[in-house]
């Protein structure tokens, strides 16, 4: 996905206009990456205990490389 695109998902939302989700990208890099993963999760129906499940599963397929 294009970033204007991300910009625009995230800007609907969190109730802010594209632009203003663009100025974080470039002004509060680690603000924009956990709205933009937040949202990514939101978008997917992702709950938390499913986000802890993903993870454990990744670590468990890093364990057997």
């Amino acid at each position: 996905m294009k970033k204007k695109d991300i910009n625009e998902q995230v800007a609907r939302f969190v109730g802010k206009s594209p632009l203003t989700i663009k100025g974080w990208q470039t002004h509060h890099p680690v603000l924009w990456d956990l709205v933009t993963l937040g949202a990514f999760c939101k978008e997917n129906n992702l709950t938390e205990e499913e986000i802890v499940k993903l993870i454990e599963l990744k670590e468990l397929i890093r364990g057997k490389e």
